[in-house]
């Protein structure tokens, strides 16, 4: 940027109501940081003009390392980055921020230009769009379960009544006929319904952009680690990297982890451990979700990804349609992406998701 471009970038900054800021390396100060940071941090521009440190300590501590390998990443390699991280602001109120770096060249000095959003407000949305998700799956999961279940059973009883009516007793079997032809309709009435439901829950388009997924996967995570019902879990997360970028949907991409995870969770024991793993390859990531649960029956195994023949109960009696992994496949291979499991019996089990990066 010339100087007429720092000009007009600051013109910018100064209407807009994300953060705009010129950062020069040389000297180890803001040039220019416009008036929304003091909306977002809750911290005067004058302070942080006067200590840029300021920042880094605002930065909740599971974040700080991804945030400064982020700023060494755009000053070593003066390519431009952008990272995902939450601050803790006075008061202890965490918000998400989205941070765009772009390293800039002047006069043989290095300055770095960045736009910061506040993201809190997308983040809360779906994560409630998540808890809205999941309480609508489980209640369809449940009644239809507990339908089929019902249905199943006086269907069972109008054959055992036909089959035991006399022959003088030709409306008792008429009846029990025509009873069990009702419920027949009435299972096949919720199979197709929830068949609608896995349909419109995986036919929308793809829409992708660039996310991290380590800073993702946190996320998500951490929304299992502080539910209160999996306070009997331990979680864990490892990765190879600090930060491994690839280009997908985010609600699909969480919509996937969702199903593994509570799967994960389902069928692991209390004092269980489930362990995320993030692998940066050459020209893909791969996600791999472990728990050291029951496994999954060899019978089981070639129908997993099947529409309502890989359903099994949890070990808490948790229902399930066997739609999970199904939708799962899908919008992996939506992704362009490949999705398999390893797993023994007694011992656990672990799925692995392959994505282009």
């Amino acid at each position: 940027m010339d100087k007429i471009d720092f000009e007009t970038f600051k013109e910018i900054g100064d209407q807009s109501d994300d953060v705009y800021f010129i950062y020069d390396f040389l000297a180890n100060k803001f040039q220019y940081v416009n008036a929304a940071f003091g909306l977002i941090w809750k911290i005067s521009r004058e302070e942080i003009l006067q200590n840029p440190s300021r920042i880094i300590e605002t930065v909740h501590s599971e974040d700080k390392h991804l945030v400064v390998n982020s700023y060494r990443n755009c000053f070593e390699t003066q390519s431009k980055t952008n990272v995902n991280f939450r601050i803790i602001c006075p008061k202890q109120n965490e918000r998400w921020l989205e941070l765009k770096i772009y390293p800039i060249q002047k006069d043989s000095r290095r300055y770095m230009a960045g736009i910061v959003k506040d993201e809190s407000a997308q983040r809360n949305v779906i994560t409630n769009m998540q808890k809205i998700n999941a309480w609508k799956n489980s209640a369809m999961e449940i009644l239809s379960h507990n339908l089929q279940g019902s249905i199943g059973l006086v269907q069972n009883l109008a054959s055992l009544i036909e089959r035991m009516a006399c022959p003088s007793e030709k409306k008792v079997a008429e009846s029990a006929v025509l009873i069990r032809e009702i419920c027949k309709q009435n299972v096949e009435l919720i199979q197709h319904f929830a068949n609608q439901e896995f349909l419109e829950a995986s036919k929308h388009e793809i829409s992708k952009k660039r996310i991290n997924l380590v800073s993702e996967m946190k996320a998500i995570l951490s929304n299992y680690q502080q539910a209160e019902v999996n306070s009997t879990k331990v979680f864990k997360m490892t990765c190879s990297h600090d930060m491994i970028c690839i280009r997908a949907d985010k609600l699909k991409l969480t919509h996937i982890m969702n199903n593994l995870i509570s799967n994960a969770i389902k069928f692991t024991p209390d004092d269980g451990i489930i362990e995320v793993h993030i692998q940066k390859k050459r020209d893909t990531a791969v996600i791999s979700v472990n728990d050291n649960g029951i496994g999954i029956p060899e019978t089981l195994q070639p129908l997993l990804f099947d529409k309502f023949r890989g359903r099994r109960t949890g070990l808490k009696g948790e229902p399930s349609l066997g739609l999970g992994m199904a939708t799962a496949k899908l919008m992996v291979e939506l992704h362009h992406g490949k999705i398999w499991f390893d797993s023994k019996e007694n011992i656990g089990t672990t799925f692995f998701i392959e994505l282009p990066k």
